[in-house]
């Protein structure tokens, strides 16, 4: 390609990943593209581990590459034509997601190969599906730990992304392993283990150490869908998820320097807690000097539900509050203040913005059912934002229906059932808070960005009707 054509062709982004970074597609930006030709296949590598990518190519697998019964993951794994890939590519940024660091690992002519179970392709077939003897023996990367082979592998694939991408035009998005989960109204654990956040959390320090690259942490600050099945984690087929880590990498792109550089514990309070943890002075002393993140909090709020006890956890509550550096306590003012600057330019917005203040205090939205809050004042303190009638959608098919905080997930799932105001500029719906502390309070766990995208909502205070 010649430089003139280089310049004129849209910002190009290099993917490799699975659950978080391979689910994006920039939808929301034309002015980015992710997918290139080569040699026909596009550059976004989903469903490959890093610990298989790297390595020898043996002739003898050549055949699984070709045909109709194979795909852009196969073709990537059977090649290990990662470097030449990546220089072809020429993209302007690569973004990383370390999750398909847990896919299963078998060894064929001496080089690893990542497994995706009953994928219908010859190589699978072969070598797994219809192979008994692979099927009970295969290496799970979260059972052997960051080991001497596998941290080989993953060093040649840290090699090969710093020979072509510097340091501030790598994008990590860091993986996350939900210990808790919603189920109607109620808190419970999930089916991941320890080991497997611990895995990720290790390997994602390591590549931050290695790269000095930027760092997404946007998947820590969701959890686990209830329509997810045990064997498909995390979010990641959650609408607002994408959009938030579509959101901070464009953010990272157009104004560099946006996203931090951190490092997580090996070992959360949210592990701590599901695998049975509950002494107080440890659970007291990590929300005093750790980074606690929302699943910390969702953890605390499990065992404080299960607790007698209830008074030993004010002094957990003011101690997360003295602690300035928790990553909870940012997200919640980091929401905040980009609720105001979105609001304070939208001009559906008949609220007076004036004495919207931040308060200080740390909130989660547990998926679409609850909001929790630790604060000074209040200790912890736990509310429901069930829709009032889960799925009927029919209500909202009035252009000048009025919903409240309750209705606006179900109020977006709408846009699905009732096409006729989407794209084309209607209003759609009315949001009305009956108080102004109300509407404030919702700005520092609601997501109005993401709520606005694509609906026009006039945003108002006074009596519902509807």
């Amino acid at each position: 390609m010649s430089e003139n054509k280089r310049v004129l062709r849209r910002k190009a982004i290099q993917m490799f990943g699975n659950y978080f970074a391979g689910s994006i597609d920039f939808s929301m930006e034309k002015k980015y593209e992710i997918f290139q030709d080569f040699e026909g296949e596009p550059f976004k590598i989903v469903g490959v581990s890093p610990f298989s990518i790297m390595g020898e190519a043996p002739p003898e697998l050549n055949q699984y590459a070709q045909g109709n019964r194979t795909n852009v993951r196969v073709k990537a794994d059977i090649r290990k034509n990662f470097d030449e890939i990546c220089e072809k590519a020429k993209c302007d940024w690569f973004v990383l997601d370390n999750s398909s660091a847990l896919m299963g690992l078998t060894i064929i002519y001496e080089q690893f190969y990542s497994l995706l179970p009953e994928e219908k392709t010859d190589f699978m077939d072969d070598y797994f599906n219809d192979n008994p003897e692979v099927r009970e023996n295969y290496l799970i990367p979260e059972d052997s730990g960051f080991n001497k082979w596998l941290r080989d592998q993953y060093d040649l694939f840290i090699e090969t992304i710093l020979r072509h991408y510097d340091a501030e035009r790598i994008i990590l998005v860091r993986s996350n392993v939900p210990r808790f989960r919603p189920q109607g109204g109620k808190i419970v654990k999930t089916e991941h283990t320890e080991k497997s956040g611990r895995l990720l959390r290790n390997l994602d320090n390591y590549f931050i150490r290695a790269t000095k690259c930027v760092v997404t942490d946007t998947p820590v600050r969701f959890f686990e869908a209830n329509e997810n099945s045990p064997g498909r984690p995390f979010a990641m087929r959650q609408r607002d998820l994408q959009f938030a880590i579509e959101r901070d990498i464009l953010t990272e792109i157009e104004h560099p320097g946006s996203l931090p550089k951190g490092i997580m514990p090996p070992q959360t309070m949210a592990d701590y807690i599901a695998d049975g943890g509950a002494d107080m002075t440890e659970i007291l002393e990590y929300f005093r000097k750790r980074s606690y993140t929302p699943g910390d909090i969702a953890a605390l709020f499990w065992l404080y539900d299960q607790a007698e006890d209830k008074d030993a956890f004010k002094n957990i509550a003011n101690e997360a509050m003295n602690n300035k550096r928790a990553a909870a306590r940012a997200y919640t003012k980091n929401l905040f203040e980009r609720n105001l600057k979105k609001l304070q330019s939208y001009p559906y917005c008949m609220i007076d913005l004036k004495n919207a203040v931040f308060e200080d205090k740390v909130a989660v939205k547990f998926g679409a059912e609850q909001v929790f809050e630790i604060s000074k004042k209040d200790g912890l303190k736990a509310f429901d934002i069930l829709p009032k009638n889960k799925s009927d959608y029919s209500r909202f098919s009035a252009a000048n229906y009025s919903c409240g905080i309750e209705d606006i997930e179900d109020a977006l799932e709408s846009v699905q059932a009732n096409f006729g105001n989407v794209g084309n500029g209607a209003i759609s719906f009315v949001l009305r808070f009956d108080k102004f502390e109300n509407f404030v309070n919702s700005m520092h766990f609601i997501d109005f960005e993401y709520i606005l995208k694509d609906e026009l909502f006039v945003i108002t205070i006074g009596r519902r009707r509807g």
